[in-house]
């Protein structure tokens, strides 16, 4: 496990802690961000085009002017993990052999309240290494990067973690909640967005963003969350849904037990 210290940069070895709580984030491989509004026809895409392969989390001091962190890239995509919360550089597939103009950082991902400094590890070293060419900055490029095959964000909230790892191609979030503690403290936005609604029908979380350069608009839906508890080697089912106040976004839960560990998990649409 790499980490990635805020204040001098160390490189250590440290234990990963197991895991109580599961929240699946950015879309399946195979499946594709549907988009609605002014254009139905062009589609986000995030994955990894081999299917089977995880998605590598490759550590940088900084990335042109993106702070220090972790990036995962797929189908000419981007995401970046760093103190500051994820941001999403997104590729669109037209339709047709037309060509758009991609979503640099359009959306960025924030936690709200959220520790400022969380260290940010990575997990499962991967075979291989990166040689980063982007840009035309020599200064900017990076050699001999090591791959991982998921990230920890530790004290993201007191009490709280928080994993993102990429299994055969699809990258999940992992939140990790310590008994006692209010998994309602857990609030995230999407910065650039235009709108955040919950689908009344489905429950689903609907994101829509406007590409300031042609004017369309662009949805991405996420799946209503599922939620139980392990009890006595049992699964307990617990009421969940989403809550938007003022733009911001968290989980709002039925009776659960709070001695044991609470797994909620979502995933986004792909249709």
């Amino acid at each position: 496990m790499l980490r990635f210290d805020r204040v001098d940069k160390r490189i250590t070895i440290t234990k990963l802690l197991p895991f109580v709580l599961i929240w699946l984030l950015i879309p399946l491989i195979t499946q594709t961000y549907s988009v609605s509004g002014s254009n139905p026809d062009y589609l986000f895409e995030f994955g990894n085009s081999a299917q089977q392969l995880p998605l590598a989390f490759v550590p940088h001091e900084r990335f042109l002017d993106t702070p220090a962190g972790f990036s995962v890239s797929g189908l000419g995509s981007r995401l970046f993990f760093s103190q500051e919360g994820v941001a999403f550089s997104l590729a669109h597939s037209p339709v047709q052999g037309e060509r758009l103009p991609a979503l640099a950082e359009s959306l960025h991902l924030q936690f709200a309240g959220a520790n400022p400094y969380p260290i940010i590890e990575g997990i499962d070293p991967l075979a291989g290494a990166i040689t980063d060419f982007t840009g035309n900055d020599p200064t900017q490029w990076q050699t001999d990067l090591p791959t991982f095959a998921g990230i920890t964000y530790f004290d993201l909230y007191p009490g709280i973690d928080l994993y993102f790892t990429g299994p055969q191609g699809r990258l999940k979030s992992t939140y990790v909640v310590a008994p006692g503690v209010d998994p309602t403290r857990i609030v995230w936005r999407y910065a650039g967005a235009d709108d955040v609604q919950i689908d009344a029908q489905t429950g689903d979380l609907v994101v829509t963003l406007t590409l300031d350069e042609t004017g369309d608009t662009y949805q991405l839906r996420q799946q209503a969350p599922v939620a139980w508890q392990e009890i006595h080697g049992k699964p307990a089912p617990v009421e969940v849904g989403y809550v938007v106040t003022d733009e911001r976004v968290t989980f709002s839960l039925g009776a659960y037990n709070g001695a044991y560990g609470l797994i909620i998990d979502r995933s986004y649409a792909g249709q």
